[in-house]
């Protein structure tokens, strides 16, 4: 990896439109139960942890699951082993 190959702020920079996000093909039957679990539910509960990569993950889960049922209602649980 090289960290100091550019300066944080440009990064911060990028248009951010340019960005193509996409579900790769091996996981396309997570997003179709994702899918069809979110049609049915009457509110989203996202438990993950509480560190960057969770809350990636409960990003691109609530994009899947808004796209199919924007109006869910989302909620955010937070847990730590401490």
């Amino acid at each position: 990896n090289k960290w100091n190959s550019c300066a944080p702020r440009d990064l911060l920079r990028e248009d951010m439109t340019r960005i193509k996000r996409y579900v790769p093909d091996d996981k396309q039957n997570l997003k179709q139960q994702l899918e069809i679990e979110a049609r049915k539910a009457d509110a989203l509960i996202l438990w993950l942890d509480c560190d960057r990569e969770g809350e990636a993950i409960c990003f691109e889960v609530l994009e899947v699951c808004h796209a199919v049922k924007p109006g869910l209602d989302v909620w955010r649980a937070k847990f730590s082993s401490l």
